[in-house]
């Protein structure tokens, strides 16, 4: 199958937004809400969707085969049943490499939940899309989006175009709903001034909170099916994690932790792992000290013990010192 054949749509150019009224605001921020909702049922993250850089042409075809799809019954049903897109039969009905549908799996399955259900029909036609015939050219102005989440100081956007991504700094001072048409702030050199010694000030002051409250003194690492390490300041509370496998990255990326102590951040984190089917229940792993030292009483709470129980998981602590102690779930 001559897969060029199949780009019968294109993302093409808008100029500027389109005027918004109060009472289209009111349909984005609904549609966007039950938008990410279904996302979330799907198991596609907005963050991994942004951080995929997907080039302009790739997004027609992706945008070409997700509107196939949709017309698809066999696919569309197995893809509500299965909360998955299967790869094989995706790659022989549009003729493109399963290498290709995999890498763009998400993105596929976003469209086809923005164009397959009236529920965020309002959303999707803020999307610019046009017949082949229209040009297929990148475009020019690529400065509007529509606000859909934010994650800290960190906004996400859906562009006219189709592209997920993050929302540049100096365009922040907008809603969810607004179209992202900021641009860079002009300050006269006094101004500029000022605000440099604020910037500095606070800067100053940021370093020595971070320093005291999020420098890592002691740290462990979990082993097993999903290897992820765990660093806690001072004061007990977690300041950073990182996936070291393809499993614990995978669960690591959506896992928000903020201010937890070490039997709820393990607590929770074990939960994500279950969840995403990455460890297995009646499992064994091993937590490695790596720096500083943990005792037992460390991981007692109801959080850990919850878990331990429910998933029949179990626990081995090697202190590093030829020291250790197991958790196992309480009978």
């Amino acid at each position: 199958m001559n897969k060029q054949q199949n780009i019968r749509y294109v993302f093409t150019e808008r100029i500027k937004a389109a005027e918004q009224t109060e009472g289209d605001r009111g349909r984005l921020r609904k549609d966007i809400r039950s938008f990410l909702s279904e996302l979330s049922e799907f198991r596609i993250s907005l963050r991994t969707l942004c951080d995929q850089e997907t080039a302009f042409s790739d997004r027609n075809k992706l945008l070409n085969i997700a509107l196939e799809l949709i017309n698809h019954a066999p696919t569309a049903r197995a893809l509500v049943s299965a909360r998955h897109l299967p790869v094989a039969e995706t790659a022989e009905l549009t003729g493109y490499p399963a290498d290709f549908i995999r890498q763009h799996h998400d993105y596929i399955v976003a469209y086809m939940l923005l164009f397959g259900t009236e529920q965020h029909s309002f959303l999707s036609r803020q999307l610019s899309i046009g017949t082949k015939l229209d040009g297929t050219g990148a475009p020019l102005a690529n400065n509007l989006g529509i606000k859909l989440k934010d994650y800290g100081i960190t906004s996400v956007v859906l562009t006219p175009y189709g592209e997920f991504r993050y929302l540049e700094p100096s365009r922040k001072g907008t809603v969810q709903g607004d179209f992202v048409t900021g641009s860079q702030p002009i300050l006269k050199p006094r101004r500029a001034l000022l605000i440099a010694s604020a910037a500095l000030g606070l800067l100053l002051i940021f370093l020595g909170f971070a320093y005291t409250f999020y420098q890592p003194v002691r740290s462990f690492t979990l082993m097993g099916g999903v290897e992820a390490s765990f660093s806690f300041n001072r004061f007990g509370r977690l300041v950073d994690i990182q996936g070291l496998n393809p499993n614990g990255r995978s669960v690591v990326s959506d896992l928000i932790h903020s201010d937890r102590k070490v039997n709820s951040s393990l607590a929770r984190f074990l939960d994500a792992s279950i969840a995403k089917e990455v460890i297995e229940k009646n499992s064994d792993l091993t937590l490695i000290v790596v720096e500083g030292t943990f005792n037992e009483n460390d991981f007692k709470g109801d959080d850990l013990e919850l878990e331990l129980k429910e998933h029949q998981l179990r626990l081995k602590v090697n202190q590093g010192n030829g020291n250790g102690f197991i958790l196992t779930p309480d009978p």
